[in-house]
């Protein structure tokens, strides 16, 4: 009786146990990840099917059930043993999962890249006991720049997983050079427009060919982004109807600073995880983009605000004095009207 009122406290303090583990319920049914691309989530909001991983020749996608949360941590572990490298393991990928709205999400990946098939997992022997801290082993803090984007399949074409452009990407740009990671490869003359739609980044390509750039008709919705230090990371989404994934990406991660008028920008496939990412450094495949010549913006002030309250004040000023002198304009005449039939009373 003591053992089992132990292990019940235990289970509700800590919150290991599988049967209590669930995703947030509007975490069913197909979403995108800026990491892995398409995947399922169950109806009950415990499962993940369909997770693109490669395990062996044979093995290139788990289903993952929710085995253990922690706060805002969630730990995934492979659905039956996965045969790989020689032998049955268990696999697991640890997240540390933050909602923006019913549509969107984003996570850290919380368990550290493995050596043997160069992937985000956490692999022991099928049976072996494992807690969500031994498999939650990436170094905390994560870094913000690495965040992963997850939105709702259909999220992006009805516009409710769009969010405004950052303010420095809020203008158009006529001088855009690409360059590769190494700086080679280097195209320019290209343009941007980024207000006609503040949710949109529309680019004009001059003369980049495939791979300087990661997109063929260079339409990106912005989607989410943080600001660590002077830095922005923004991730976008490609509109192109078709990807390849090896020249074209649904999901790209740029790292910007904006200095005077020009904006220094990196851009790498999928999500920023590398943490050495930075507006002016990026690795193999990630480009360098330089916007420069900037001809309009259309990002609102504080100025601007500012001034607009003050005319709106004043306008408001000017209509309740109008309506006062009316008002008494009015009176007066209402006034003068009654002595008038007063006195013609009296004469009379």
């Amino acid at each position: 009786m003591y053992l089992i009122t132990f292990a019940t406290a235990f289970i509700s303090l800590f919150g290991y146990t599988g049967s209590s583990c669930t995703f947030p319920t509007e975490l069913t049914g197909d979403w995108i990840s800026s990491h892995k691309g398409e995947i399922t989530f169950s109806n009950e909001s415990t499962h993940v099917y369909n997770y693109p991983m490669y395990m062996s020749a044979t093995v290139n996608a788990l289903n993952f059930s929710c085995d253990q949360q922690s706060g805002r941590k969630y730990l995934l572990k492979s659905v039956g043993a996965v045969e790989a490298f020689s032998s049955y393991i268990d696999a697991y990928v640890c997240i540390e999962l933050y909602r923006v709205s019913a549509y969107k999400f984003y996570y850290y990946i919380g368990t550290a890249e493995s050596s043997t098939n160069s992937d985000y997992v956490y692999g022991r022997v099928n049976g072996t006991v494992v807690d969500i801290t031994e498999a939650c082993n990436r170094a905390e803090p994560y870094e913000d720049s690495t965040f992963v984007t997850l939105v709702k399949s259909g999220a992006v074409d009805s516009g409710k997983a769009d969010a405004t452009c950052p303010d420095d990407l809020l203008a158009s740009y006529t001088n855009i050079t690409y360059t590769d990671h190494a700086g080679a490869s280097a195209c320019s003359g290209n343009s941007e427009n980024g207000c006609s739609n503040k949710v949109l980044m529309t680019y004009t390509y001059e003369s980049c060919t495939s791979g300087s750039v990661f997109s063929a008709n260079g339409s990106f919705h912005c989607i989410h982004s943080l600001t660590s230090g002077s830095t922005t990371y923004l991730s976008v989404w490609n509109d192109d109807v078709t990807v390849d994934d090896s020249s074209t990406y649904r999901f790209t991660c740029l790292a910007f600073k904006k200095e005077g008028t020009t904006i220094y920008a990196t851009e790498y496939p999928r999500f920023c995880k590398d943490t050495t990412q930075s507006s002016t450094t990026v690795a193999s495949p990630g480009i360098v983009v330089v916007f420069e010549s900037r001809s309009t913006t259309c990002v609102l002030t504080e100025t601007a605000i500012s001034s607009g309250w003050w005319i709106a004040l004043i306008v408001i000023l000017v209509l309740v004095v109008v309506g006062g002198v009316l008002v008494g304009v009015i009176l007066m005449k209402k006034h003068k009207n009654k002595i008038n039939m007063l006195e013609l009373v009296r004469i009379s």
